[in-house]
């Protein structure tokens, strides 16, 4: 760019806005990019005729009103960040266990509604399943976890996995799925200005209740809340990104 011109960026970071620009500036020339051709021209503005027009009252005055605009937003957005966070707290002081069940108890459900010692499969992942393993990653644990982590196991019929983790999770699986309760009519995330600590805030809740109530379960549950906040995460990064 020309010392002689400044482009929208350099105007915007001397104060002006761009309805500022709009108002107070002649219209811009407009130059060619040089290396991309097919992207819109640049806007530039002679520097003697920008610098000019901030020496005006009314650029002042816009500039202060700009300010004041600013502020106010500022403020606004404290506010609502404030009252996401207290709701969010209100929403997570909710959350509950129904009912404690032992192990031993939690095992025998599993037993009745859950675990076929009749079928032999060679992984822990129940026939049928192994779309989550295409769909969701092509690492076989990754898919693992997914799916003791998202997927309601009380709805599927497989043999006992070999490892105790496995077993585990079916078990925390159980516990979040049918002993887990909080209010649901609090969990409104849609335009929260913490989205994302509202996603992540939830689950971790939910696991650190079972964690501590079963601390025989806790390696598992910071195994499965660590995979789950890495999706979380992942999906949100990826919510406004065209593919």
């Amino acid at each position: 760019m020309s010392e002689e011109y400044y482009n929208q960026s350099q105007l915007l970071k001397k104060g002006f806005s761009k309805a500022m620009i709009r108002k107070l500036l002649p219209k811009p020339k407009l130059q060619k990019h040089t290396y991309y051709q097919s992207s819109p021209p640049i806007k530039k503005w002679e520097k003697t005729v920008v610098d000019s027009v901030m020496e005006t009252v009314e650029y002042k005055e816009e500039l202060e009103k700009s300010k004041q605009r600013k502020e106010v937003s500022k403020k606004g957005a404290a506010t609502r960040r404030n009252r996401d966070e207290k709701e969010l707290q209100d929403f997570l002081k909710t959350f509950r266990l129904k009912r404690v069940l032992s192990i031993e108890e939690l095992n025998s459900i599993l037993d009745e509604s859950v675990f076929d010692d009749s079928l032999d499969y060679t992984y822990g992942i129940p026939y049928g399943s192994y779309d989550f393993f295409n769909e969701y990653s092509n690492n076989y644990y990754d898919s693992e976890k997914y799916f003791y982590s998202m997927k309601d196991v009380t709805k599927y019929t497989f043999p006992h996995p070999n490892k105790n983790s496995e077993i585990n999770e079916c078990v925390i699986n159980y516990i979040y799925n049918y002993l887990i309760e909080y209010d649901d009519s609090l969990f409104d995330i849609e335009y929260r200005t913490n989205r994302l600590d509202w996603q992540i805030k939830k689950e971790e809740t939910t696991y650190n209740l079972i964690a501590s109530t079963y601390p025989s379960l806790a390696n598992e549950c910071n195994q499965l809340l660590s995979f789950l906040i890495d999706k979380i995460t992942e999906e949100h990064d990826n919510r406004y990104v065209w593919k």
